[in-house]
């Protein structure tokens, strides 16, 4: 950086007092030493002017710099931030993603049971199905023998192959009322075989049906019924299995 010096000044000064001693002839030599003077006082002026706005330039340099270093202060603090966050999405993601391969294996585990269930409930109807056929043919000969001995039609089912319900029953009477009738295809003397599912299968015996009507029928169970009285909601149908 450029700092002008008074030294040149003095020398002047000096000069003008030693040519001044010579007498009028030296004026000429003080004026240009004076004008010589007045140049470097300009130049003076000048470099103090610069160095004036040099050290302006530098003090507005450093306040940039202070605003780049907050700057990038902030900076490093947003990324810093950035990172946490990335790095707290990263582990979601992984808990998501283990919680999704648990779900997974969980629903692997209750789809297998489900199978292994379905199958079993299959073997348990299938096995439920064949013990009602056993206790069914072993009910109806016993109904069969207890209709043969008064002289009672023991099997007459209709031509179509007929399914309903027991809707009510006359205890007093024995009379059991069926929702079949005329418009099912079924006909007075027909029989129907009762039986019901729950709570566990049972063969209730032969109905002989008596009286017809439109949508319904009464009957009246041949002999006492081997299993018990028939229940509203019991079952009854033209043949439970084929001879």
């Amino acid at each position: 950086m450029f700092r002008p010096t008074l030294l040149p000044l003095v020398v002047l000064a000096g000069l003008m007092l030693v040519t001044g001693l010579h007498g009028a002839g030296a004026d000429d030599e003080t004026a240009k030493l004076k004008q010589e003077l007045k140049k470097r006082e300009a130049e003076l002026a000048d470099a103090q002017k610069r160095l004036a706005q040099s050290l302006a330039d530098l003090a507005a340099a450093k306040q940039e710099l202070a605003q780049a270093l907050a700057s990038l202060t902030k900076v490093a603090t947003a990324a810093a931030a950035v990172k946490a966050e990335i790095k707290g999405l990263d582990e979601q993601i992984k808990a998501e993603q283990e919680k999704g391969r648990k779900l997974a294996q969980q629903n692997k585990e209750l789809r297998e049971e489900a199978i292994k269930a379905r199958l079993d409930l299959q073997a348990a109807l299938e096995k439920n199905q064949q013990l009602l056929d056993k206790v069914t043919e072993i009910d109806r000969k016993l109904a069969a023998l207890q209709a043969g001995s008064t002289g009672r039609p023991i099997l007459n089912p209709p031509a179509k192959d007929l399914a309903g319900k027991v809707t009510a029953v006359d205890s007093a009477s024995g009379q059991i009322t069926v929702s079949l009738g005329k418009a099912d295809g079924l006909a007075k003397g027909n029989t129907l075989e009762v039986y019901r599912l729950k709570p566990k299968p049972t063969y209730v015996g032969i109905l002989l049906i008596v009286e017809v009507r439109e949508k319904d029928s009464v009957g009246k169970l041949q002999g006492s019924g081997p299993r018990g009285a028939a229940q509203v909601g019991d079952e009854v149908a033209s043949r439970i299995i084929d001879k």
